[in-house]
Order: C-alpha cells, then sequence, then structure tokens
C-alpha cells in the first residue's frame, strides 16, 4: 500500500556517548512513539544520532509527504542535532512545528567556548524556522565536569515558548531558578546524565505530539 500524504514525521536526536536501546531514556521514549504513531500509512517515527547527516534526515522527511515536524533532543542532541537538522529543513522550505529540548548543551564552534556547557552560563538559540518549543532543564549539579543544560531564547518572535521547566531539589530550584513552583519537578535523583529517563518528560513528550497530530486510528488485521 502506498504511503499517504500527511503524517507526522517524529524525529528523537540522541546525545554525545548515547546509543539505541532500551538502557537509554531517549531510545526509550522514541520506541514509545513508534507504538503510538508508526505505520506503513502515514507515519515516519526516527532515531538520529546528534553528529549524523541532518541533511539527509531533512530529504527523507521531505519525502515523506509530513505535514507536522516534531523534533525531541537531548543534550548535544538538543543543542546541536536539533538545531543542525532544523537548518536542514529551512533549507527546503519547512518549518518545525514542535520542538522539544532536554537538557540542551550547544556545540560551540570555537572549542574553548564549549566549556560553557559545564556552566549555567550558556543559551541555546531556538531556530527561527520552529513554531513552538518547549524545555526541561536540571539543576543537580554534581561536579565540576558535569554538563548543564542551557537556558533557551528563539530567535524569531514568532516562535511561541510554550513550557521551560526546571528539575531538581528544592534546595536547587530555589537557588537557581527562582521562577514559579508551577515550573517545578522537584527530584533529588535527576541529573545529566539520566534526565532523559525522566517519566514526566516522556509522559508530556508524547501527549504534545498526539495533540497536535493524533495518532492514526488501529487499523484491523488483513485476513
Amino acid at each position: 500500500m502506498p504511503k499517504q500524504r500527511g503524517g507526522a514525521a517524529i524525529v528523537f536526536i540522541n546525545g554525545w556517548g548515547q546509543g539505541a536501546g532500551p538502557g537509554e531514556g531517549l531510545y526509550r521514549l522514541y520506541d514509545w512513539a513508534c507504538d503510538r504513531w508508526y505505520d506503513q500509512r502515514r507515519d515516519l517515527v526516527l532515531y538520529r544520532t546528534h553528529n549524523g547527516n541532518h541533511a539527509e534526515t531533512a530529504d527523507l522527511i521531505q519525502a515523506s509527504g509530513a505535514v507536522h515536524i516534531a523534533l525531541t533532543g537531548y543534550s548535544r542532541g538538543a543543542g546541536r542535532g536539533c538545531t543542525e537538522l532544523a537548518a536542514a529543513l529551512a533549507d527546503r522550505g519547512r518549518v518545525v512545528d514542535q520542538m522539544f529540548l532536554i537538557d540542551p548543551v550547544p556545540r560551540y564552534r570555537l572549542i574553548p567556548a564549549n566549556f560553557l556547557s559545564l556552566t549555567r552560563l550558556g543559551t541555546y538559540e531556538v531556530p527561527a524556522n520552529v513554531l513552538w518549543a518547549m524545555s526541561w532543564r536540571q539543576v543537580n549539579k554534581r561536579g565540576p565536569f558535569d554538563p548543564v543544560g542551557h537556558k533557551i531564547k528563539p530567535v524569531s518572535e514568532a516562535t511561541k515558548i510554550a513550557g521551560e521547566f526546571y528539575l531538581g531539589t528544592k534546595a536547587n530550584l530555589e537557588k537557581h531558578v527562582g521562577h514559579s513552583e508551577s515550573n517545578w519537578i522537584v527530584d533529588y535523583t535527576v541529573h545529566h546524565s539520566n534526565i532523559d529517563d525522566h517519566p514526566r518528560i516522556h509522559e508530556r513528550v508524547i501527549a504534545s505530539i498526539a495533540q497536535k497530530s493524533p495518532p492514526p486510528e488501529p487499523m484491523p488485521c488483513a485476513a
């Protein structure tokens, strides 16, 4: 049966040193999305590396005929992968309908600037062709060489920031965030290396994509 045009392209981009399998939180999130969206008739659900061939992925999305594009990135997968894939899609005249950033750590062109990845001083610039974005950042930095997700800033006024959420101990949230507690997820166990495992994040990503691009109805098996 030929693919019908008009579905969703849902892409998950992993962090530095992260593989693909049930031991990785982002991969489990991808697997859950596959269960909800993937079918031969309509949708495209992909798992990619932060330093992969994003132009090739953009070509695949373009060829799929998807009308809704959602990108989810963790760490370098957010800070580098989502940025480069969004740029490749922009080159093809496409917008990103939803972007989910999990502790985004950008890749800076100058090597000394990459030390910002270990501090709370950096900023992740949401690409101009992103219409809607949501982020989660942890504040439980465990040591001097533990990465820290960056605050996000839209490049375009057309980008809607749908939510910025912070995870950590209550003491660290009070110290580093200073926002309304409605943006807090109190968790003393979370840190950069396991934030992509967090069930609250998984649930929100799936629910948000489903709201914008509902999964297809189950089809009866052929006799």
